[in-house]
This record gives structure tokens, sequence and C-alpha cells, in this order.
């Protein structure tokens, strides 16, 4: 369930997860990871624990990244150690607060709860105050399957590491796949990148691949007139 490299374990990873977090963090600004591997929320090996190791991994080589946590009690961030602002929390739309949303330290490196659930709102702020160069993460399981967009106005999902393990439905998995998928290329190459890259298991792809020429096939037929 776990690799250790360089001295930092980091759970539910191995080289090749290894290598999909080195190559985020190798790009200059736009890093969104999206990480759905460990089921594991509370007990030990769970994603909070997983989200420091790969924090604290990162920043022994000089690369700072904000550490974000999605599960059933809300969505939680850890800010890294010696991360500086840029300017304020910035304002947001009133339709999109509640007085208590801004209770947020910019710099504590403490995990901080954000009472706003919107996720995008957090993206917007991180992106106004520390800028698109700072890279993020972000660490979840049943809460990023599906309902959520996980974006800003000027960040996407650029990496993601998808591995529910068995026993999860067809549905779950296309859903949970969804979470890189939309209308991002604009943004995507607005920085840097011309793709979104997932790894995933082979039998996770070969299903998501099948099922998406099954819909084609019958979109096509649609089209010729079957009924």
């Amino acid at each position: 369930k776990g690799h250790t490299f360089d001295g930092d374990r980091i759970t539910y990873a191995n080289e090749k997860v290894k290598t999909l977090y080195d190559d985020a963090i190798k790009h200059e600004k736009g890093v969104l990871l999206l990480d759905v591997s460990s089921p594991r929320v509370h007990k030990e090996d769970n994603i909070r624990e997983k989200a420091e190791a790969v924090q604290a991994m990162y920043l022994k080589k000089g690369v700072p990244l904000i550490a974000v946590t999605i599960d059933g009690t809300g969505i939680h961030a850890q800010l890294p150690q010696g991360l500086q602002a840029r300017c304020d929390i910035p304002d947001l739309p009133e339709d999109s607060k509640t007085p208590d949303d801004w209770l947020f330290s910019l710099t504590s490196s403490k995990w901080q709860k954000w009472r706003n659930n919107l996720i995008g709102d957090l993206l917007n702020c991180f992106d106004a105050v520390f800028g698109l160069s700072v890279h993020i993460f972000v660490f979840g399981y049943t809460k990023m399957r599906r309902g959520v967009s996980f974006r800003s106005d000027k960040r996407v999902p650029t990496h993601m590491l998808l591995s529910l393990g068995r026993g999860h439905n067809i549905a779950t998995l296309i859903q949970t796949l969804g979470r890189v998928t939309g209308n991002c290329r604009d943004v995507l190459n607005a920085n840097g990148f011309n793709c979104a890259r997932v790894l995933t298991t082979n039998n996770d792809l070969t299903v998501c691949n099948k099922m998406q020429n099954y819909i084609n096939e019958i979109s096509h037929r649609v089209c010729e007139g079957d009924t």
C-alpha cells in the first residue's frame, strides 16, 4: 500500500505514482493534481497523512506545494512552510460567501478548514494570493467521484492518479475520471499543457475506452436513423 522514496513513505504509491508527481512539479504554472487512490479518511494511511507526506517530500527538494483534502467533513488545506502571499485574500461574489468564509490564515502551515464548501472558490483564492506558479495537489476519494468541478478561473486539472480499487461499478469509474475532463483545453494551453495526464490501471483504462466507444457507436447509429 505504500512506498518509500528517499526516506519518505508515501501510502498508496509506487514508482509510477512518483513519476506522475514528478511530472507535475516540473511544470512552471497552473499545476492541479487530483489524487484519488486512498479509501481511508480517518484510519491509518488516510488521505491527510498521504497529503502531508507528499507535501513534505517535495518541500525538502525546494518545491512548495499546497495540499488540499476533500472528504465528508469538508475541504481542508495545508500551506507549506515559508510560502509567501502576494496579497490578502480577495473578495468573491457575495452569493459565494458566508460570514465565516474567510477565517483562513495565509501564514499558518497547519491544516485549516475552508468554511465555504466550494472548491472552486478555494482554488481561485490560492491563485490570487499565491499565483499560478504554486502547485496544488488535492487528495480525496468518494467526494471526488462526481458532482464537484475541480477548477478555478485560471487553473484546471493537469494530472490525476485514479485507483479506486476493486468493487466499483463502471459509472463510478467514469464519473471519477470525468473530474479531469470538460471544457478545459484553453486553460490547459494557456498554462503550457497540451493535455491532462492520468495514471490508472490497464483494466480501468480499457473499460473507460470501451464505454466511450460504445457511446460513440450509439450516437452514430441514432444519427443514421436507427431506433
